[in-house]
């Protein structure tokens, strides 16, 4: 039965991860986050125009965990650690101000 339930599991990581997953870059640092009164936020960084052909995105403003994001590209700054950013599978790479999807920190 272990062997069923672990097979089960790395059966359904495969399948869902690439639903999930959106194009990231990791290594970045952030320059500057601007908030707009519309609600959306954005987050310059140093990032080569490689991914999106820009340095410039966005948290969108009706993204259901834009608190979350926000905290996260605000605790970067501030501390400056390196971050790594996903962009969003719901709209992909729009150029400048391209919707993030997810944001991390690391050292």
């Amino acid at each position: 039965m272990k062997k069923f339930i672990l097979i089960l599991n790395v059966i359904v990581l495969l399948v869902a991860s690439p639903l999930y997953a959106g194009d990231e870059i990791r290594d970045l640092s952030i320059i500057s986050i601007r908030p707009y009164s519309g609600g959306d936020i954005f987050i310059e960084t140093n990032a080569s125009s490689n991914l999106c052909d820009t340095s410039t995105f966005t948290i969108d403003s009706n993204a259901p965990d834009k608190r979350e994001l926000y905290a996260a590209a605000l605790a970067a700054l501030t501390a400056g650690k390196k971050i790594g950013i996903e962009i969003s599978n719901a709209t992909g790479c729009t150029g400048w101000g391209t919707k993030l999807q997810s944001i991390y920190i690391f050292n």
